[in-house]
């Protein structure tokens, strides 16, 4: 039996989204207050995780961010 896990309802620690995006806890606290990456949610008293949908969501849109600056429209990028 082939079973598929929806992805709006895993979620990650941070060291998992380190090394899913290659960001740097520093940059994704930093991209979280600057509204560029998704917040995390509350898995316990003191834990939080981030959901691989969210996280997937903000990698298309960073992808875009990208692809507008390699076509020439934009001077910079803005992630």
């Amino acid at each position: 039996m082939n079973q598929f896990i929806d992805p709006s309802l895993v979620i990650l620690r941070r060291p998992e989204v380190e090394s899913m995006t290659g960001l740097s806890r520093s940059t994704i606290y930093a991209r979280i207050k600057a509204k560029t990456f998704p917040a995390p949610v509350a898995i316990g008293p003191r834990s939080v995780g981030w959901r691989v949908a969210d996280i997937q969501a903000g990698r298309v849109e960073t992808d875009r961010q990208v692809r507008y600056l390699r076509n020439g429209d934009c001077c910079f990028i803005w992630l």
